[in-house]
């Protein structure tokens, strides 16, 4: 008499085309029931096999393809294999992809020692996922609704730099007002242009070598101006300042709302590595055209 379960993964492919976006998946498995006088009786008020291994195939060559801007809502029955479709497809995203499921803020620090790496970063990431009342700045997120913890981390998604952004339970725990309010701010964020200044400026990076994907991750950056030449260096240095950005003036006079360019030009000249690490960074994420990947349980 079998007795233990029985779970095995008979099929398991996935590829992911980085060109073209797309993904084709994969998954079957197989399981049998563990038997015992229980479900014995059960398999028999209900004819139900348990004496047999079952065959069940999740996807079938299926292919998804999901291109910059894209909103992606994936829902079904329960056991439909929604998990085990986003956790594939994340782990072929690897460090493109952030998983709102795996930040966790600091319970007993106030909202703005937690994002952002100075005071004008963190405000604007705060401003731009709808916590701007200076009251949330100093509470902490223990303190904080459901509808307001969800905004925080769709801060930390955007401080995140990452192209792909996965939330799980999209909206789960929110009242209706408050999943629309969350949305539609996701769906904004999403669709917004970048600016024309940091469009031109990726396109010198892209000339000197930048992946734009990887402008999020500081060592990646730091790396590439560390291998780059000097007269490279200044075709950098030339462009943030043709191209110049209320964002970037900011960050050479962080108590002045738009900077002044005669400070800002002269700290772009005389910027280290460490400052257009930054400076890149910034360009990153004002860059970002995300894609969302979000699933939910269909309800009963």
């Amino acid at each position: 008499m079998r007795r233990h379960e029985h779970f095995r993964i008979t099929k398991y492919a996935r590829t992911y085309d980085r060109r073209e976006d797309k993904f084709t998946i994969n998954i079957a498995y197989e399981t049998a029931t563990e038997i015992t006088p229980r479900t014995i009786r059960v398999a028999e008020a209900f004819r139900v096999g348990i004496d047999q291994t079952q065959q069940f195939r999740i996807y079938d060559n299926v292919e998804l393809k999901i291109g910059p801007t894209d909103i992606v809502y994936i829902s079904g029955d329960s056991g439909s294999g929604k998990s085990v479709l986003l956790k594939a497809i994340k782990q072929d995203l690897g460090e493109e992809a952030v998983d709102m499921a795996d930040i966790h803020p600091d319970p007993d620090k106030p909202l703005i020692d937690t994002v952002g790496k100075n005071l004008s970063e963190s405000l604007e990431l705060l401003s731009r996922a709808g916590l701007n009342d200076a009251f949330l700045f100093i509470r902490r997120s223990r303190e904080l609704s459901d509808g307001q913890k969800y905004r925080y981390k769709t801060a930390k998604l955007m401080e995140s730099g990452k192209q792909w952004w996965i939330a799980d339970e999209f909206c789960s725990m929110l009242d209706r007002d408050t999943a629309k309010i969350v949305s539609f701010n996701l769906q904004k964020i999403a669709e917004q242009p970048p600016p024309k200044e940091t469009l031109r400026v990726a396109e010198t990076l892209k000339k000197l070598g930048f992946d734009v994907q990887l402008l999020g991750s500081r060592n990646y950056v730091l790396k590439k101006l560390q291998l780059m030449r000097a007269k490279h260096l200044t075709l950098l240095r030339q462009a943030f300042i043709e191209h110049n950005h209320q964002r970037f003036r900011k960050e050479f006079s962080p108590h002045q709302p738009y900077g002044k360019f005669k400070k800002y030009k002269a700290g772009v000249e005389k910027a280290d590595l460490e400052k257009l690490a930054k400076l890149i960074k910034i360009c990153g994420m004002l860059l970002q055209t995300k894609v969302y990947l979000l699933w939910k349980k269909q309800q009963a």
